[in-house]
């Protein structure tokens, strides 16, 4: 039986799978997220009024990417993506914010993060 074995952050564009972009990644933080908030009541007391469901964003930071890799994917900011990492987890999501960070003694940028909120999504075949 044949393996895949990734070596890099694949990121496709959902609206069009052949449009996809590779990164060299150093780390990925998954945290669990519970839609929550804390209120205080009428007699003082502080309570917690939570929804169900739990969100799972990951932060993904890559290094050394290129100029082009980084605009394009600046392009992509807002509009739902699928990302495959070394861990084979593949996540449908969005991500709202991208950072790059610069130096100046370098043309392309030093490195790039976003954080993917995961988003419900239905591949037909």
């Amino acid at each position: 039986m044949p393996t895949l074995t990734l070596d890099s952050l694949y990121v496709h564009d959902a609206a069009d799978p052949d449009d996809f972009l590779t990164f060299d990644y150093s780390t990925s933080t998954e945290a669990n997220v519970v839609d929550a908030v804390v209120q205080r009541m009428a007699n003082g007391r502080l309570r917690a009024i939570s929804r169900p469901g739990l969100s799972r964003p990951i932060t993904f930071t890559c290094l050394f990417p290129t100029r082009a890799d980084t605009d394009a994917l600046r392009e992509w900011t807002g509009t739902t993506v699928m990302v495959r990492d070394q861990r084979h987890r593949v996540v449908w999501g969005v991500f709202r914010q991208l950072d790059v960070v610069e130096t100046l003694h370098r043309d392309e940028p030093q490195s790039l993060s976003f954080t993917l909120e995961p988003v419900t999504f239905d591949e037909e075949v």
